[in-house]
């Protein structure tokens, strides 16, 4: 795998990712479609040593070729060493689940963590599978204190605002007084003038 970072690392790309991904886990800087074509090329699963920050782009890619049990048992391991929103956004982007009922009970079990990204992991599964009927869960993790839990909450609540429920949104952010309050109104306003450019 060594190897593999030596030939595929992209100094410019390590240099944007250090600006915006907070870790402890040194970068290499390999884009990811070289990562997937990279695991695709071995098909199988590959234990890395989770050194580097690619190390788990890489495990996680290749979890895919284990069953949806097998997943999870490493899953549950992994979002231990995870310090940074990048990791937990790809995981929920690239794992897949044949049966989503098998991530739905993993869901279950770590809904009261008091870990910031494993939080995340949670309220972004949850936004990903279930945005139509998750609201009033979500809405019970808007006081943590974690920055990067918030930031998933506000980007709930826009995706709610857009696909399920204007008038929900609107509602409850008349309600609250808080630091998501004006992370998803800015979120909301970004995608609007977004969608206007297009």
């Amino acid at each position: 795998m060594q190897e593999f970072y030596e030939l595929n690392k992209d100094l410019e790309y390590k240099k944007f990712n250090e600006r915006i991904i907070p870790t402890k886990y040194e970068i290499v800087g390999i884009r990811t479609p070289i990562i997937k074509k990279y695991v695709k090329s071995l098909k199988k699963y590959i234990k890395t040593k989770r050194k580097y920050y690619e190390d788990f782009l890489i495990e996680i890619c290749s979890l895919n070729y284990l069953d949806d049990k097998e997943k999870i048992n490493i899953l549950k391991d992994i979002l231990d060493y995870y310090d940074n929103w990048g990791l937990v956004d790809f995981t929920i982007s690239n794992l897949k689940f044949k049966d989503i009922n098998v991530l739905k009970n993993f869901l279950e079990t770590i809904k009261t963590s008091d870990k910031e990204f494993i939080i995340r992991y949670y309220l972004g599964c949850l936004m990903k599978y279930y945005l139509d009927s998750s609201f009033d869960i979500v809405k019970t993790y808007e006081n943590t204190s974690f920055y990067y839990v918030d930031m998933m909450v506000a980007w709930y609540y826009q995706n709610y605002y857009f696909k399920v429920d204007k008038e929900v949104i609107d509602k409850h952010l008349l309600e609250i007084d808080n630091k998501i309050k004006d992370y998803t109104i800015r979120k909301i306003k970004d995608s609007l003038r977004e969608r206007k450019s297009k």
